[in-house]
């Protein structure tokens, strides 16, 4: 790519393979990037002595960090526990393009530097960073807190450390399911109606069928309400377009926002439909005590699908709504019929 100008102050540019007019100047291309440590640093301010140790690397058995990680943890009131992957597309990386994994719990000696921390006694907060999901059962059931950050960007530290100390009110949901373990895989919310578990008895011979964390689960630093549903029709016509109405009230301390999200289940269909899929969702702000009606307008296209003569359909016959706070947490169900 090149910019060249003429004798006459225009400009003119183009692509020029083998041109020297090349306008690429060497680097710097990485952003500078704010870690956990300097926003918790930052969030806390210089009265606040705040101990850093690395503990352990993301891969490797080398233990001689271990020591001076849990001397600082005793000596403090509380740890943050900052571990997750490196991404990227090098060997040393552990997610990325080309960087597989066979198995989802923490690489090197993570798990151990966790385990070890919590023993101490010390109020633990597990910070989880990287690209992919981890299953981290026993962080948590142990860890006082745990934190999704995924890859938080170039203000992330100062983002992890607002959710912390309570600058900011969480509102974050899981957009995949969390499994116990790899051998969960697939797991996910919108399964078919009958699959996802064994027929007869439900869960593993080792473990549950549930996520560890289900599929739009997050928490906040406050609590919401849910009120019951109303329809536009609750016999409508399969070309209609029902409004689904419903109160949602702030009855925690905190102004905070609540992700309401919009499920359906299809009672009775001529293939196999998935046992909840969502419809819709809604981030709403409430203030401490503020209630709000949230109305969804669906489409009962949303409901239609290849029947087994590859013909677009929305049949007839019952159908459960239900709004909830994730897949797994429904706050109100009710049912209309498509005539």
């Amino acid at each position: 790519i090149y910019k060249r100008s003429a004798a006459d102050g225009s400009q003119a540019s183009g692509i020029a393979p083998h041109s020297d007019e090349v306008a690429f100047a060497p680097g710097p291309y990485y952003r500078p990037m704010v870690s956990i440590l300097e926003g918790i640093r930052s969030a806390v301010g210089p009265a606040t002595e705040v101990r850093a140790a690395r503990g352990c690397e993301i891969s490797g058995d080398d233990e001689s960090q271990l020591p001076p990680a849990l001397e600082a943890v005793r000596a403090s009131r509380v740890a943050v526990v900052c571990v997750g992957g490196k991404s990227g597309l090098l060997p040393e990386d552990t997610s990325g393009e080309f960087r597989d994994a066979s198995d989802l719990g923490l690489t090197g000696l993570q798990q151990r530097l966790v385990e070890e921390v919590v023993a101490t006694g010390t109020p633990t907060v597990v910070v989880l960073v990287g690209g992919r999901v981890f299953a981290v059962p026993w962080i948590a059931e142990h860890a006082s807190a745990l934190l999704e950050a995924w890859c938080p960007g170039e203000q992330g530290g100062h983002a992890v450390a607002d959710v912390l100390f309570g600058g900011s009110n969480p509102a974050g949901r899981l957009p995949i399911s969390m499994p116990h373990s790899v051998g969960q895989v697939p797991v996910y919310y919108n399964h078919r109606s009958g699959s996802g578990r064994s027929q007869m008895l439900g869960d593993y011979t080792d473990g549950p069928v549930r996520p560890l964390f289900p599929f739009g689960h997050g928490l906040s630093y406050t609590s919401f309400a849910y009120g019951p549903l109303s329809f536009s029709s609750e016999a409508p016509h399969p070309t209609e377009v029902v409004r689904i109405s419903l109160d949602v009230a702030n009855t925690g301390p905190r102004d905070g926002e609540e992700v309401v999200q919009l499920y359906l289940r299809d009672e009775f269909a001529s293939s196999s439909r998935p046992v909840r899929q969502l419809a819709g969702f809604v981030r709403l702000p409430l203030r401490a005590g503020e209630s709000r009606r949230v109305t969804f307008h669906l489409d009962l296209s949303q409901l239609g699908f290849y029947d087994p003569g590859m013909r677009f359909v929305v049949e007839p016959g019952g159908v459960e709504v239900q709004v909830g706070a994730s897949s797994e947490d429904i706050r109100q169900s009710a049912r209309f019929e498509i005539q």
